[in-house]
């Protein structure tokens, strides 16, 4: 019994890299185990194809890297003509049908005996209120917060920061919170497939 996984991360390469490095995890925990990473590219992510080639050079043999076909250019103008804000949102959704195609091409072609499971990583994003969708940060503002960083008024904001690297490092080391979680979804995914083999 094999059990084929599909990862569909969010646009970006923060998002690609963190599933990348989940699927290893599960490739090493159990050898019958492959996934399948989709990959969504926005418009304006240059570096990302040498980033995808550095990452499948490093990944094991189980771990299949897919590209979502491209809009067309018509498709992409119209989205590109649309406020910053409204871009990101509207993209997403324009790429829909092409991940639900994919997604199904994987499954149809797998045996009946193998365990097809779909993965997605969703994220939260915050947008601006309508009204203020189109107002930029000056470069007097920007300025600003530079030097009350910087200053004495700013250690309240380092000590902050220092505080949230700390839990974050305190969350992924051993009995942290994600590091438990991590384990309960590895630990999860391997009892679906010991399941699946006994039933059948």
């Amino acid at each position: 019994m094999r059990a084929e996984l599909i990862f569909v991360p969010a646009p970006g390469v923060g998002h690609l890299v963190s599933a990348v490095e989940l699927a290893k995890l599960l490739a090493r925990q159990d050898h019958r185990i492959s996934i399948n990473i989709l990959i969504i590219k926005m418009p304006f992510d240059y570096g990302v194809a040498d980033i995808t080639q550095t990452l499948q050079n490093d990944a094991p043999e189980r771990i299949n890297f897919v590209e979502i076909p491209s809009l067309d250019d018509t498709a992409m103008a119209k989205l590109m003509a649309l406020p910053r804000m409204s871009f990101h949102d509207a993209f997403l959704s324009s790429q829909r049908a092409q991940v639900m195609d994919v997604v199904r091409q994987i499954m149809n072609r797998s045996e009946d005996s193998r365990l097809a499971v779909k993965i997605k990583l969703d994220y939260r994003q915050e947008y601006l209120a309508p009204d203020k969708s189109s107002e930029l940060v000056t470069a007097e503002e920007i300025e600003s917060g530079i030097r009350c960083l910087m200053n004495k008024e700013g250690d309240q904001m380092r000590n902050k920061v220092v505080t949230m690297k700390d839990l974050c490092r305190k969350a992924v080391v051993e009995g942290g919170s994600s590091r438990i979680s991590l384990t309960q979804f590895i630990d999860d995914v391997i009892d679906s497939i010991n399941q699946r083999s006994t039933s059948t």
